[in-house]
């Protein structure tokens, strides 16, 4: 038999777990988890921004944009491979979110740049930011600055 102490103490461990990893965001079928920005020295740096994005629905939904107050554009970008070098360019289309699938935006794949910050992005502080959905409209969520 598991003492209720122990069984207490399991259940604490994962709050404290998903709380370190991040908020999660929902909005209609989408589940939005551990979005997060690169810190910066110099609010003169641009910063990187990642999420993962699940639509549990039966219908896609099209990421389409992001913007931010902490920075002056939000831009979604794409990392592709041209003769050997990793290079970023603009998403204009954004990004398909598939029925029933899971769509991360990761160091070297789909990401938002924040430019023009207002001020550093320094570890441990959050940045708001406003994803702009085809089908979901808009949705606000923070990002963790790592």
């Amino acid at each position: 038999m598991i003492s209720r102490r122990f069984t207490a103490f399991v259940a604490a461990s994962f709050l404290f777990a998903g709380a370190a990893l991040g908020q999660d965001f929902l909005v209609d079928d989408l589940v939005i988890t551990h979005p997060w920005a690169r810190a910066t020295a110099t609010p003169s740096v641009p910063s990187a921004g990642y999420l993962v994005i699940e639509n549990t629905g039966t219908e896609g939904d099209r990421l389409l944009g992001a913007n931010s107050s902490a920075a002056a554009r939000v831009e979604l970008h794409r990392t592709v491979i041209e003769d050997g070098i990793a290079r970023m360019r603009p998403a204009p289309d954004g990004v398909i979110l598939p029925a029933d699938a899971i769509v991360e935006l990761a160091p070297g794949g789909y990401h938002f740049m924040l430019m023009g910050l207002a001020l550093p992005l320094a570890a441990g502080t959050r940045v708001p930011l406003t994803l702009r959905f085809e089908r979901a409209g808009e949705v606000e969520v923070e990002l963790a600055v790592e």
